[in-house]
């Protein structure tokens, strides 16, 4: 099949097959949205790497799920809403093990600068 054969094929077709589990058909399915979905990740994390994490871990949601998907809405909508709270979920975890981090860091310190626990507008922050 031809790289760009995923254009002349229905997306219900790729959508049905990609169920099915047949691979080839999950790729054309992925490379039809994968550019897409990097760049909105990218605006949440800002960094590319992260993107390409998280958009790889956002597709084996997507096909993990597509027997959710109840052709509401568009499709990539529905891809879009998974890569979003995918890169939401990436930020949340690792905000939480760089707070750790800090702290830890903090609490090693024999003269800690911050005598008192840390504002909530600093937590908010990091």
């Amino acid at each position: 099949m031809l790289p760009e054969q995923h254009k002349t094929l229905s997306l219900q077709y790729l959508i049905n097959e990609s169920m099915l589990g047949n691979s080839r058909m999950q790729e054309l399915l992925y490379r039809k949205f994968a550019v897409t979905m990097y760049y909105q990740c990218l605006r949440y994390l800002k960094n590319t790497g992260d993107a390409e994490d998280v958009v790889q871990e956002g597709f084996i949601k997507v096909f993990a799920n597509l027997h959710k998907y109840r052709n509401e809405g568009s499709f990539e909508g529905w891809i879009r809403k998974i890569m979003t709270r995918s890169a939401l979920s990436y930020l949340r975890d690792n905000k939480n093990i760089i707070i750790t981090l800090i702290l830890k860091m903090h609490m090693k310190l024999k003269n800690p600068i911050f005598l008192t626990p840390w504002p909530k507008k600093i937590l908010h922050e990091l």
